[in-house]
């Protein structure tokens, strides 16, 4: 038996290239629809991974940011302590300048020929009031003071001649700045 073929040849190959053309576009369409699918799944993981790891940095983010505010509190503490210790030795260091300054100015006081009437302390300067019963005195008393590790800086503001009774005594003030109780102590050493 032998078959016969009355179809042109054209239309048979053409028909098969058709089907061929519709089976591979849909195994294609197929192959896409699975290769999206997969990635969109693939996506979806690393979406929910990603969100834990936000999650994660959150909170540790949080936990920082405690931490955080009281180191910031903490230095600010710090601050407030360095600042009252500082004073404290501000303090320390002044408290013993008034005795210093008494200290000097009475031991090197002539006695007889040079009295005080007033000691004023004002800041870092001393002002000395009194009678001398002469101006050499007085020039060696501020003399002597000067030479104190304690003090520099001696001026004299006023002199007047005075008559107490029958004698003559000059009147005087002046003024004396007070060194730094550090300094002075580091100029004795």
């Amino acid at each position: 038996m032998i078959r016969i073929n009355l179809l042109p040849q054209k239309t048979v190959s053409s028909r098969q290239r058709q089907r061929d053309i519709i089976l591979y576009s849909v195994i294609a369409a197929l192959v896409l629809y699975l290769f999206l699918l997969l990635l969109w799944g693939i996506l979806l993981l690393n979406k929910g991974q990603k969100e834990r790891e936000l999650r994660l940095i959150q909170a540790d983010y949080n936990k920082y940011k405690k931490i955080y505010a009281k180191v910031l509190d903490i230095e600010k503490k710090k601050k407030i302590i360095t600042k009252k210790i500082n004073l404290i030795k501000d303090l320390t260091g002044r408290r013993e300048i008034p005795v210093r300054v008494l200290d000097v100015v009475a031991s090197k006081l002539p006695e007889g020929r040079l009295y005080l009437t007033s000691i004023t302390l004002e800041g870092d300067e001393v002002l000395l009031e009194g009678v001398s019963l002469d101006n050499l005195t007085l020039a060696l008393y501020m003399r002597q003071i000067e030479s104190s590790p304690f003090f520099r800086d001696a001026i004299r503001v006023v002199s007047e001649e005075k008559k107490v009774g029958s004698k003559s005594v000059t009147s005087f003030k002046f003024r004396v700045k007070v060194v730094a109780y550090e300094q002075a102590k580091a100029a004795t050493k």
